[in-house]
């Protein structure tokens, strides 16, 4: 309660130039916690914790991602580009809150340890907060009463950075300078002629156009990882794989007797060309060249070759093809 309340106070002795006597009104924010303080406090066991922990997991960011582990089961993500100007502390401990809500989210009633190579991640989850950063004390904050949301009881400890490989790894996994998407008017313009897909099958948070999207690594929107494991038969999905993949990804839609929107170079000389063609159930669209054909959710910068590279969208399909 002291972190959480220390932060609006610690102005108020300039506020009332320097007279501790002064009256000062109580800012909102700490009438609420006071407010939530007199209902609950008769409520709460004197009985400390016992030290057993229904679910651990380590958690690492990077100024690019986060990741975490527990046991077999790993997760990660990509920070958008506002996130990734923020100070590593706040980073390390947003990755707990993320790597919380996903590992705890059908948990009640538990114990959960965290362990995290970030002392003062570590010493914001266990004190509920610090008066040395807003930021820090905010998201404390929102860990503690998801928490309390769901009758769990978090404690951070310390893990070396050489023990956390894992999650270290996880959180530097993404290829930022290779994370290429279609720009959002080209987008428009091909789903104004071919519809509204549902699912984006080669995604990332970052990078993905549709609400319901397939990561290549394990993150924690998505709703699959590797598109090329699940069927496509019942999707309506948008494809912009890796050009290495447009192969596999058209063998991929005859095989599962699929039909979606698929972004490809014109490249005719390609031997997956002709398999495109015959797939291909509805008019072609011409996308560029244009400076703003393709950019980098990461950088906010154009592709190098957008200003000739010529790309092709259409509806495939194998049903169409047979």
């Amino acid at each position: 309660m002291v972190g959480f309340m220390s932060s609006p106070w610690k102005n108020s002795k300039s506020i009332q130039g320097g007279n501790y006597e002064a009256r000062i009104s109580i800012p909102d924010c700490i009438l609420s916690d006071l407010k939530w303080w007199s209902k609950n406090v008769w409520f709460l066991s004197d009985v400390l914790r016992r030290e057993f922990f229904s679910l651990s997991f380590d958690s690492d960011s990077s100024l690019t991602g986060w990741g975490a582990v527990s046991g077999e089961e790993e997760i990660s993500g990509c920070w958008p580009t506002e996130d990734r100007q923020l100070h590593i502390n706040v980073l390390e401990l947003k990755a707990i809150m993320l790597a919380l809500q996903h590992f705890a989210k059908k948990l009640k009633h538990v114990n959960v340890l965290v362990r995290s190579d970030n002392k003062t991640a570590i010493a914001c989850v266990n004190r509920q907060g610090t008066v040395r950063s807003s930021h820090l004390l905010e998201l404390s904050s929102q860990i503690w009463k998801w928490c309390e949301i769901h009758d769990i009881f978090i404690r951070a400890t310390y893990i070396s950075s050489s023990e956390n490989f894992r999650a270290d790894r996880a959180s530097r996994q993404y290829p930022l300078e290779s994370e290429w998407s279609l720009s959002q008017n080209y987008f428009d313009l091909v789903t104004h002629h071919l519809g509204l897909p549902e699912i984006d099958l080669f995604a990332s948070s970052i990078t993905t156009k549709c609400s319901t999207f397939v990561s290549w690594v394990p993150e924690t929107k998505a709703v699959a990882i590797d598109a090329f494991t699940i069927s496509w038969s019942n999707l309506k999905f948008y494809a912009f794989p890796p050009f290495p993949l447009l192969l596999r990804t058209l063998r991929k839609i005859e095989d599962d007797q699929a039909s979606g929107i698929v972004i490809a170079p014109k490249w005719p000389s390609q031997p997956w060309y002709p398999l495109y063609m015959s797939l291909l159930s509805s008019q072609l669209i011409i996308l560029g060249p244009h400076a703003n054909l393709l950019y980098s959710p990461f950088s906010a910068q154009n592709h190098p070759l957008s200003n000739s590279l010529v790309l092709m969208a259409g509806w495939l399909s194998a049903k169409h093809s047979n």
